[in-house]
């Protein structure tokens, strides 16, 4: 009788594994039905952990930006958000996380700053990937110029209502994974001037370029429309704090 339970329970913790494994490695990367633009000034390379570097070739500022992926999706799928920062003279690190989580990988960062020492670094992070940004940037918050939150929120055990830092929350309407009613129970958690930035018609997944996404809403205007007010925010954020 002994036998036959350890050998179910072998079963069962064998299948779940599977499961496990299965689930991680089903992940979202950028799509392929959108055309993305050509920045003759951006030079793109990739690192050999697959972190994916751009570096501006034309008039570059000493001032970067790290990114933290969103749970289960390729850094890839930020490239255009990425390719159009670099543009206007800002380094851009897209993180390849352990397991696509960043959580796994929080400290992550910190490999790309020593990399690239002597520049004015932002930190941004999507959905599970601004918990760890916000994580980050409250251990690190002396070494950034700023922390961007898209579609996210932090951890309440990171707390940063007084942590002197210049926040901005970019977060959809439409988001049906990072609700509004999270946006807005986020608000202790944050300095008092935080940035709050809505994007009417946005949702979740679009704050990447990979396609739809379980729970999500459906929006109302396109992938690009969404990206193109993200990148504008970011680079007005960018240039108000640093």
């Amino acid at each position: 009788m002994l036998n036959k339970i350890m050998k179910s329970v072998s079963i069962a913790l064998f299948i779940s594994i599977i499961g496990i494994f299965l689930w991680l490695n089903n992940t979202h990367s950028l799509s392929t039905d959108i055309s993305l633009p050509i920045y003759d000034n951006v030079d793109v390379s990739t690192a050999a952990d697959g972190t994916i570097i751009f570096q501006p070739n034309d008039n570059p500022t000493n001032t970067g930006l790290i990114v933290y992926p969103g749970a289960l999706i390729e850094p890839e799928a930020y490239t255009y958000y990425a390719s159009a920062i670099a543009s206007h003279g800002y380094l851009v690190a897209l993180l390849s996380v352990n397991m696509h989580l960043s959580l796994f990988d929080t400290n992550k960062a910190a490999e790309v700053m020593a990399q690239f020492p002597d520049m004015h670094w932002y930190v941004a992070g999507h959905s599970m990937g601004g918990v760890s940004a916000a994580s980050f940037a409250k251990d690190h918050h002396d070494q950034l110029a700023g922390l961007i939150l898209l579609a996210s929120y932090p951890d309440p055990r990171d707390n940063l209502s007084n942590v002197d830092i210049p926040v901005i929350s970019i977060y959809a309407d439409l988001d049906g994974l990072t609700t509004l009613e999270n946006i807005a129970d986020s608000r202790p958690y944050l300095p008092d001037d935080t940035i709050f930035k809505k994007i009417a018609g946005g949702n979740h997944a679009q704050f990447g370029l990979y396609g739809s996404q379980i729970g999500d809403l459906d929006p109302t205007i396109s992938p690009i429309a969404q990206q193109d007010q993200i990148i504008t925010a970011t680079l007005e954020f960018i240039a108000n704090t640093n």
